[in-house]
């Protein structure tokens, strides 16, 4: 199976793509009804809403609102920066951009973000090389095709990989096309833990 043009050592017949791609569905993931306001400006607010909790990772949505009267140049903006590429769209920490960035920083160091070229090589490499390609450091990756949304409101289920250590969890956001400047919030990565342990395994 290819993911991003990458052969992961998976094939169909495994049904299931690598952990770090996707969330575990033989697993009955725990619920963690937590909601958190990452970025918020004049015209726009980005929460995240809730994180489902499975044994190799978590998945949570992205939420973004727009402030009715904007014009439709934000709207497609809003639109284009939530839904495009689920891979790379989301750049790395450092990069300069105004579109959407948004990242989470464990407790030890580590970043989780999208793929970004230097991961893309990475992965490659290590495929070339005969062996399963495994991210080396976090990633935050959304779903395909898991999102709805409208002119003033969309949604996207995006999927953190692995479990984030112990202690405080970190999302950091920022949107300045649209007035959002660097913001972090603090989770409990405890909570989070707690209820990997949780998770019921279906069969």
């Amino acid at each position: 199976m290819q993911l991003m043009g990458v052969d992961t050592g998976f094939t169909r017949e495994d049904h299931h793509g690598p952990v770090w791609a996707d969330l575990d569905e033989d697993h009955l993931p725990c619920t963690v009804q937590a909601d958190a306001v990452i970025g918020e400006s004049a015209k726009v607010a980005v929460f995240l809403s809730g994180f489902r909790v499975f044994p190799t990772g978590v998945s949570t949505r992205l939420s973004v609102r727009l402030r009715d009267g904007q014009d439709e140049a934000t709207e497609n903006q809003m639109i284009n920066d939530v839904f495009d590429d689920s891979w790379t769209h989301f750049p790395s920490p450092s990069a300069d951009t105004s579109r959407l960035t948004w990242w989470f920083e464990f407790s030890d160091g580590r970043s989780a973000y999208g793929v970004d070229d230097a991961l893309r090589e990475e992965l490659h490499a290590t495929a070339d090389a005969g062996a399963p390609a495994v991210p080396s450091r976090p990633v935050l990756v959304g779903g395909a095709g898991s999102g709805i949304g409208g002119p003033l409101s969309v949604e996207r289920d995006f999927w953190l990989w692995p479990l984030p250590s112990p202690g405080v969890l970190r999302v950091h956001c920022a949107w300045s096309a649209l007035g959002v400047a660097l913001t972090t919030v603090n989770l409990d990565a405890d909570a989070l833990l707690h209820a990997a342990g949780q998770a019921r395994r279906l069969w």
